[in-house]
């Protein structure tokens, strides 16, 4: 899914570290991250998944591609 940003907003997005290089990424928890009107992002991304939960649907975001 592609959605994109209808005005600029914050959300929780997800973010990783990496702590060694055999163990890859960590998932570190959700941090504030700021989006502007028009950014296009993938919401479902595994190590960047963000939390559309407090935003609204055709006022803060459009889906513009279904998987």
């Amino acid at each position: 899914m592609k959605i994109k940003f209808l005005r600029n907003c914050n959300a929780p997005q997800q973010w990783t570290k990496a702590l060694c290089e055999c163990c890859g990424p960590v998932q570190m928890g959700y941090e504030s991250t700021y989006f502007y009107e028009g950014q296009e992002e993938d919401p479902n991304v595994f190590d960047y998944v963000i939390d559309l939960s407090g935003l609204t649907y055709r006022v803060d975001y459009d889906i513009i591609e279904y998987p």
